[in-house]
């Protein structure tokens, strides 16, 4: 989290398939002082660009299975800066947009960096 900039009281969208990667995604936003706002995989693109856009979120967190529901919700929210995937087929999964990185958590958020 800290290496995407997440500061203190800032939201950090999760968009996951409730495993452990969504669970280390909670508490590392925890570790840092952000909000972690874990959202229904059930939602379309244009439902998900909505809470993007109201939770005023700058980093996106998601499973490689929702990554075009995630890709399609960021038109609708240009204030995201990165978009975090998770899994080992997420390399196919381009996210567009100026000002915006992706960054490929291959094998879950745990594994990313020593800290959260």
């Amino acid at each position: 989290m800290r290496a995407l900039g997440v500061r203190p009281e800032e939201r950090v969208l999760m968009c996951m398939v409730d495993d452990v990667e969504l669970f280390t995604g909670i508490l590392a936003a925890f570790r840092v002082g952000a909000v972690a706002v874990p959202v229904s995989t059930m939602l379309t693109g244009g439902e998900l660009g909505k809470l993007v856009a109201d939770s005023r979120c700058r980093v996106v967190l998601g499973s490689a299975e929702f990554g075009p529901v995630v890709r399609a919700a960021l038109a609708e929210a240009p204030e995201v800066e990165h978009v975090a995937l998770t899994g080992d087929d997420c390399a196919g999964l381009p996210v567009h947009g100026r000002g915006r990185s992706r960054v490929r958590v291959g094998g879950g958020l745990s594994r990313s960096s020593p800290r959260p």
